[in-house]
């Protein structure tokens, strides 16, 4: 049986369901009442939902444009790499290991059609702050989808931003090493870590908490809904395969083009994936948080952001 709790709204759209209010937002899952479990065909809805409205295509643009940068930086940092290795290789004395050998990969053999002649040391210190401005983005996508607003970015989407952005940071490296550590040792252990630590980065996002307790916060939510984060995260990562065929297909035709497409559908891919993990985050929270002098949880970020 589900248990539905109905818990009481600061919206003042509402309207009556017995004795609890809940607020209609038209075009997405109510968030006025939730269920304690779940709902996984509920998150995949409105993770579709997310991309396709005004926000969401907002999302998309930007995302599309900084993974167009981050496709040309990261091919620049492939080709600085293989030039570096090549030089390294030539200037190998004869009889020493591969010295007087040719190089094995041959120029080009790399497809990477957008690079830039950019030195090894540039180009590294591109993707470093790139993987920084990564998160950056992510937090505000998180801010946006959890938003009630539709049609314009909320202003506290980029509350704090720099501080957040630290954090994440943090969390992520620790969650990487964390969850590949478990992969190497034992691919189970490195999958419950990953299904345990999936809120991570919405607990930064919506609730500010640091490193140690979003890694918390993450867990807490996670437990007694691992299995059914499980089947979310698979369903993602089927939609993410599928929606890489169309790049991969180009490639072969084509790798200039196959990046251009692969941009594309990262972007869209990236945007369903935040949305997807948010609205799970609040579904989860909603129930656990839901009951008297509860605050819808969409809205506590953007109330709090408010009265600072």
């Amino acid at each position: 049986m589900t248990v539905v709790v109905y818990g009481p709204l600061s919206r003042p759209d509402t309207d009556c369901i017995g004795s609890r209010v809940h607020t209609a937002r038209p075009g997405r899952r109510n968030r006025g009442w939730v269920s304690v479990s779940l709902d996984i065909g509920d998150a995949i809805s409105n993770g579709v939902d997310s991309v396709t409205d005004r926000n969401g295509l907002v999302l998309f643009g930007v995302f599309a444009a900084f993974g167009l940068v981050n496709t040309v930086v990261g091919q620049s940092l492939l080709t600085a790499y293989f030039e570096f290795l090549r030089g390294s290789f030539e200037s190998m004395p004869p009889g020493t290991g591969m010295g007087g050998s040719p190089f094995p990969f041959a120029p080009g053999s790399q497809p990477t059609p957008l690079a830039l002649p950019l030195p090894l040391s540039v180009s590294a210190l591109l993707v470093f702050v790139l993987a920084v401005l990564s998160e950056a983005l992510r937090i505000v996508g998180i801010r946006v989808v959890a938003s009630d607003e539709r049609e314009t970015i909320p202003a506290a989407a980029t509350e704090r931003l720099g501080r957040t952005t630290l954090t994440a940071v943090l969390a992520a490296i620790v969650v990487n090493v964390a969850v590949g550590i478990g992969t190497v040792a034992l691919l189970l252990p490195g999958l419950f870590l990953a299904v345990s630590f999936y809120f991570v980065r919405p607990a930064i996002a919506l609730e500010g908490v640091g490193v140690v307790d979003a890694l918390s916060r993450a867990w807490e939510l996670a437990s007694g809904n691992r299995v059914d984060l499980f089947l979310l995260l698979v369903l993602v990562w089927f939609v993410s395969l599928l929606a890489s065929i169309p790049s991969t297909v180009v490639t072969l035709v084509s790798p200039l083009a196959g990046s251009l497409v692969g941009v594309v559908v990262n972007a869209a891919v990236l945007v369903f994936g935040i949305a997807v993990a948010t609205d799970a985050f609040l579904q989860i929270r909603d129930a656990e948080e839901s009951g008297v002098g509860a605050v819808s949880a969409d809205s506590e970020f953007f109330e709090e952001s408010e009265d600072l």
